[in-house]
């Protein structure tokens, strides 16, 4: 979860410390440990327990906060189950979110249904999934809320997750924040 950052988008907690280590913008440090892993920064900056009451009071102030910009996410998370762990991110100091996967409301409210071939129905809204970890897709479908339905998907939606009749894919009712249905 992507942490509070000022209007120019700098990070607090990168100005107080991460910058120290690396002289520079969190996007250069990004780009060139080439933005898709982070081991590289994190294998730079201390192991031990950083003391918060040694850092500036404007990066004590976002510990664990999320950016403004990711409060939407931020809240399915909470919705979906997720606490914060006690733990932040050491890029920029956002919240770590967790959750035991059996405690997830989608684990406990998605089942399995078999694919159908058909039109579009009217229903209830579903995340249909597909694919596993790596091909996973997923689309968003109204069905019916009985199981034994199935999943009635049109021949468009079928090719967008990769299925066909008779394949299962996993189906989870989408939720309002009252926890009602939409």
């Amino acid at each position: 979860m992507l942490g509070v950052t000022d209007d120019t988008g700098a990070s607090p907690f990168w100005e107080a410390v991460s910058r120290k280590f690396f002289g520079r913008d969190f996007e250069q440090v990004e780009m060139e440990s080439g933005g898709c892993s982070g081991t590289f920064i994190a294998e730079v900056m201390p192991s031990y327990p950083l003391y918060v009451p040694l850092l500036p009071g404007k990066a004590q102030r976002v510990l664990g906060e999320p950016n403004a910009s990711t409060l939407l996410a931020y809240d399915i998370h909470l919705e979906e189950g997720f606490e914060p762990d006690r733990y932040v991110d050491i890029f920029d100091t956002g919240p770590v979110l967790t959750i035991p996967v059996d405690k997830s409301a989608s684990a406990s409210a998605g089942e399995l249904r078999e694919v159908r071939a058909g039109a579009n129905a009217d229903g209830t809204p579903y995340l249909v999934a597909a694919g596993g970890a790596h091909a996973f897709c997923c689309a968003v479908k109204r069905l019916s809320e009985t199981r034994s339905d199935g999943a009635t998907l049109t021949a468009n939606a079928c090719a967008v997750l990769g299925v066909a009749e008779k394949d299962t894919v996993r189906c989870v009712p989408l939720h309002q924040a009252s926890g009602k249905m939409q």
